[in-house]
């Protein structure tokens, strides 16, 4: 006698109850009723606002209590993270940034509007944000909450690819963070650097310097290298009268250049390919004897455990000194290749932090397979302008010096439309930059301070003693040290703070600062001084980045293709319903209800694992449902044959499934391989569709072989003298 398997039960069980809870939160009319929009950490640590009065107002209070925060959170971290979120659903129910306020106080945020609103109406405000969810926080970690991501097609929005620019990546970490590694590596061994340089590098916007070394031991004549050198770079276009021989005890040229010209090029002439870094090391008095040899070692020793770089290599000095001694490191292809790798991993960072604090949901990041490129798809937004200003911005802050005018001997800049200085006349170390008014400035290009001396999500919006907005940057230990330093010994001259090559401010230093903060001050909007703090909160990218692609899907292209991708989907589903009942009638509406399983258990898939539902996606699914018809109509046909041959109910239900399983996991198995080949070798709309028709295939095997077998059986188990069929 046939008994029900309960594993088999609890195994489809389990499935619909997992599929239906990753399925959940793509309801938008339960999401925040069920989950909040408040994140955990929030909702349990932080009491329910209300609303309260004072002097100025009616306004929603919200307590941050510094002593229940998460461990490593401060209270200034926490608050602007609840204001950021707040920022996002208010703007979501239609308010503009410029509507609303936030003010802190002691363990409190007070958020309120501009236009005077009543208490109902924020008691009103209130319930619409949907900031708490129904579900109890001691099982909230089992519920899973992302809604199902819906691509551009589908939602309209943005389509941004990102690609690392490698000799620009590879050139900007010889210039920063290796010099800094090393000069912190050789001083924690009491080494002492005097210099580090590129082989090749750009001083101010016009000036290339070249320092062709030579490595000590070798064939090669340094002085005789000098006239090799220039003869390559006369070769390579170069007028005589560009080359300028700088040398001292090193070997040192000045290339005289336009300012977008490149030096790839020359790198590759003079150096081979990779450019160089040379460690200028001073040897102190006290180690010229017994001991010059053991400082050089350990020097030598320190150099090689630098990560990415080859052995060092010592190099012949023009004129020697027994002071100082020149090291040369090199990176390795295989280096470059890694250090590629690790950058695109740190931008693909900083993008979601930069996408988090501008309030973006339901975005797409992800890698470009066997390129150096990041894929950035954003829903349609209220302000795409900023938000894609925000994607490509590389989000480098610097200060530098405002040089001194060699005329007026005040600070070198001047008003937009007055005459610039020409770049071919500007002094080495020096570059023409501008602001966002086009006024321009003369400035060492020289980095003082830059934005790894801020402290972590450190930047913040204020008011000035005006009431203007502005931004106030809190400073690393070693950033107080380099601003206290660069302040105290150019006092009432100017300093540049710079993003992204553009001056944002160029205060006057009038007297020496020692205070933890920095403050960027200017004619900002409450906007922009947002948009300055938050790409300042989110960090730099590591490396220049350049756009590859960019393109806009606008909203009623997204609507138009939700309709028919629904519509179409619709139509396909009714028919199929129809055609079973109709055709199959009891057995057709098992096969329905299995078909209505399969979808769940695609779409809750798709969920699970945070993929992409696009166009081409939804036609993979109706292409499952096709097969998954086909599956059911083989079974179907096979019982009708074996019911013909005089068998009962059970045996053409058993001979039936067995008969059709070949033909149906042939023609499935076959289909997987086809769409694994596009996933593979396609591009986006093509890997949407590969990946929805591959889970729909194997969710198609799982429930017209395995569901509609078991709801046979437990039919004939509740009717165990069956004699027909419904079929």
């Amino acid at each position: 006698m046939y008994k029900i398997s309960k594993w088999k039960l609890i195994l489809i069980i389990l499935v619909f109850l997992f599929t239906g809870l990753y399925l959940l939160p793509s309801i938008p009319s339960l999401y925040g009723s069920l989950y909040g929009y408040f994140d955990i950490w929030m909702q349990g640590r932080i009491p329910r606002p209300d609303v309260q009065s004072d002097k100025d107002g009616d306004f929603i209070n919200l307590v941050i209590p510094s002593s229940n925060l998460p461990k490593g959170m401060n209270f200034n971290e926490a608050s602007q993270a609840v204001k950021d979120l707040l920022s996002r659903r208010l703007t979501k129910l239609g308010y503009n940034i410029n509507d609303f306020r936030f003010e802190e106080g002691p363990d409190q945020i007070k958020l309120r509007f501009n236009q005077q609103k009543s208490k109902a109406e924020l008691e009103n405000i209130l319930s619409e944000l949907k900031l708490y969810g129904a579900i109890p926080l001691s099982i909230r970690p089992i519920f899973p909450d992302k809604p199902i991501k819906q691509g551009l097609d589908l939602k309209g929005g943005m389509h941004v690819v990102l690609e690392l620019d490698i000799p620009k990546a590879i050139d900007a970490y010889l210039g920063g963070q290796a010099k800094d590694i090393i000069t912190s590596n050789l001083k924690r061994e009491k080494v002492f650097a005097k210099s580090i340089n590129k082989g090749v590098d750009k001083s101010g916007d016009t000036t290339i310097v070249i320092r062709p070394f030579v490595e000590e031991g070798s064939n090669i004549d340094p002085a005789q290298n000098m006239l090799n050198v220039k003869q390559k770079l006369i070769n390579m276009g170069f007028s005589e009268s560009s080359i300028t021989d700088v040398s001292k005890e090193e070997p040192e040229l000045n290339l005289a250049v336009s300012p977008d010209r490149d030096i790839n090029d020359i790198v590759d002439t003079i150096f081979g390919g990779s450019n160089p870094l040379f460690i200028t090391i001073t040897i102190p008095e006290r180690f010229q004897g017994v001991d010059r040899e053991e400082y050089l070692k350990t020097a030598k020793e320190t150099l090689d455990k630098i990560e990415y770089f080859d052995s060092p290599k010592v190099m012949s000095l023009l004129r020697p000194k027994e002071n100082i001694v020149v090291f040369s490191i090199k990176l390795s292809v295989e280096s470059a290749e890694r250090l590629a790798k690790e950058n695109i991993d740190t931008v693909m960072k900083t993008l979601e932090n930069r996408i988090n604090k501008f309030g973006v949901a339901e975005s797409t990041i992800r890698r470009v397979s066997g390129r150096p490129r990041i894929l950035v798809e954003i829903p349609e937004e209220q302000n795409p302008t900023q938000t894609l200003a925000a994607i490509k911005s590389p989000g480098i802050l610097q200060f530098k010096l405002v040089k001194t005018n060699p005329v007026s001997g005040g600070p070198w800049h001047g008003q937009a439309g007055t005459p610039e200085p020409p770049q071919n006349q500007l002094p080495p170390g020096s570059e023409l930059r501008y602001d966002a008014d086009r006024n321009w400035y003369v400035l060492d290009s020289e980095v003082f301070m830059q934005g790894s001396d801020l402290k972590s999500n450190s930047a913040q919006v204020s008011r000035g003693e005006y009431g203007s907005p502005e931004v106030i940057m809190y400073l690393t230990s070693d950033g107080q040290r380099k601003f206290s330093e660069f302040t105290g010994a150019h006092v009432n001259e100017l300093t540049a703070i710079l993003l992204d090559d553009v001056i944002q401010s160029a205060p006057r230093i009038n007297e020496k600062i020692s205070s933890p903060s920095a403050r960027i001050t200017g004619s900002f909007t409450d906007e922009e001084a947002d948009y300055l703090a938050k790409i300042l909160r989110a960090g730099a990218f590591p490396a220049p980045m350049r756009v590859a692609e960019e393109r806009i899907v606008g909203p009623t292209l997204g609507a138009e293709s939700i309709f028919r991708g629904q519509l179409a989907f619709a139509i396909g589903l009714g028919l199929v319903v129809l055609f079973m009942i109709f055709y199959y009638k009891w057995s057709g509406a098992i096969a329905v209800a299995a078909l209505i399983f399969q979808v769940q258990i695609i779409l809750g898939i798709l969920a699970g694992f945070g993929a992409t539902l696009t166009l081409p996606g939804i036609a993979g699914l109706i292409l499952t449902i096709g097969m998954s018809v086909d599956a059911n109509v083989l079974i179907f046909e096979r019982i009708r044959e074996e019911l013909r041959t005089g068998k009962t109910v059970r045996s053409a239900i058993d001979t039936g499934y067995h008969k059709a399983f070949s033909a149906i996991l042939d023609s499935n198995v076959t289909t997987v391989i086809t769409g694994l080949i596009l996933y593979e070798f396609g591009t986006g709309p093509i890997k949407g569709f590969a990946v929805t028709l591959i889970i729909g295939l194997l969710a198609n095997l799982f429930t017209a072989v395995f569901v509609t077998r078991e709801i046979y059986n437990w039919t004939y188990y509740r009717r165990r003298h069956l004699e027909r069929l419904s079929i």
